[in-house]
């Protein structure tokens, strides 16, 4: 079973681009690092992170994974 990448971005800067609060940027960060969530709706189980905050990481997801599949067709 796979497990989800952890972007060397730091949570504020997360934050920030992604319009989620930093308190769940890091809950969300330590359940992935414990290595109890393996896919992106298992961040529900963490306190305080709802639907629309799932919406806000998949969106920043999307945008930093195709930001860097282009930048690596350039490196």
């Amino acid at each position: 079973m796979g497990s989800l990448k952890i972007t060397p971005l730091s949570s504020e800067q997360i934050s920030a681009e992604s319009g989620v609060k930093i308190i769940y940027i890091e809950r969300a960060l330590e359940a992935i690092k414990k290595g109890g969530v393996y896919q992106l709706n298992q961040l529900l189980s963490i306190q305080g992170v709802g639907i629309k905050t799932i919406e806000k990481i998949f969106s920043y997801s999307q945008k930093l994974d195709n930001h860097l599949q282009q930048s690596d067709l350039f490196s």
